[in-house]
């Protein structure tokens, strides 16, 4: 699996430059909210990036320069290796804690409900919350 130093650094890197992401959008169908959720890097180095696609999978996307921002690189962490990997750094983040354990309790609600063909309000109340909860760890600026 992932050696101590590879756990710690990925933790550093996250706590540094990363984002636990939570994201909805209504959909059309019966109403409900979709939630998807993330946990990317975004960094001007791809030796990091490529760092974190060998190590721990996921996406690389670039994205080019423009007159305001230098070409940036992206690595964005398969929602079904986050529980796993957020699990693993846990104990080594420092900064966004918090956010781990959002986005553990999360995922947790989609581990949970998956034999199940239909969600209920009770998940989907926590999903809500746990959206605004990691809404409000990521916001900027003066509260």
């Amino acid at each position: 699996m992932w050696t101590t130093a590879q756990l710690a650094y990925l933790a550093g890197i996250i706590d540094g430059e990363g984002t636990f992401y939570i994201g909805s959008k209504r959909r059309t169908i019966n109403g409900f909210i979709h939630y998807n959720s993330r946990v990317y890097v975004v960094n001007t180095n791809l030796k990091i990036i490529n760092w974190l696609v060998d190590n721990f999978g996921g996406l690389k996307y670039v994205r080019k320069a423009t007159n305001k921002f230098r070409q940036r690189y992206e690595w964005i962490l398969d929602r079904t290796k986050i529980s796993s990997v957020v699990t693993a750094i846990f104990p080594y983040l420092i900064i966004k804690k918090k956010h781990a354990e959002v986005m553990l309790s999360f995922r947790k609600s989609f581990d949970d409900n998956v034999s199940k063909r239909t969600t209920s309000e009770e998940v989907r109340n926590l999903r809500f919350q746990l959206a605004e909860s990691m809404k409000h760890l990521n916001h900027r600026g003066i509260p």
